[in-house]
């Protein structure tokens, strides 16, 4: 059952000195390396993008490479404090947790990591996995580290009246940014 194989594997990795979480995100900086190998890859024009679980990736992988140029998420910028402030733990799964990781960052300092580079995060004011005031704490923790590089417009963090999902406001906001990664340069 997947459940089990998850949770086997979470605690099996601990055993062994490993965390879960941290192999995803290997698997994903591996991939970057690879798309980086690519001859029709523009190097300079990297951008991440994830929805959920993929969201929470893609600010971890800008965060811990410069390569990538923009950072976009939709649906899962999880302040921790706040999502243990709303009881919201066992809404996430076993690998979104990385052994003693509050005792040395939050989400808004894991975010910014990115700074200055251009990021985008769209979220519902009614997710359960990212409550909006967690949401708030880290633009507001960001906004003015953008703006002291002069560059307040590339950093848009914002909360949409819904849950868990994607509006289609969203997605045109997304294209946008999209489309703009690849005429910069």
């Amino acid at each position: 059952n997947g459940g089990n194989g998850e949770g086997d594997t979470f605690k099996e990795m601990l055993w062994k000195g490993r965390v879960l979480y941290g192999m995803m995100m290997f698997d994903e900086w591996q991939a970057l390396n690879y798309l980086c190998t690519r001859p029709e890859v523009d190097t300079s024009r990297i951008g991440s993008f994830g929805i959920s679980m993929g969201s929470t990736k893609s600010w971890w992988l800008a965060a811990l490479d410069e390569r990538i140029t923009c950072c976009m998420d939709l649906c899962c910028l999880t302040d921790y404090e706040a999502l243990i402030a709303n009881k919201g733990l066992a809404r996430h799964g076993i690998y979104y947790y990385v052994p003693s990781l509050l005792k040395h960052f939050q989400t808004a300092e894991i975010n910014e990591l990115i700074v200055p580079r251009r990021r985008l995060s769209l979220n519902g004011r009614f997710d359960g996995l990212t409550p909006p005031e967690g949401v708030e704490k880290v633009r507001d923790y960001l906004a003015p580290l953008y703006a002291q590089y002069g560059k307040a417009e590339d950093c848009r963090i914002e909360l949409f009246e819904c849950k868990h999902e994607e509006l289609p406001e969203m997605r045109a906001i997304i294209v946008e940014w999209i489309d703009q990664l690849t005429m910069d340069n």
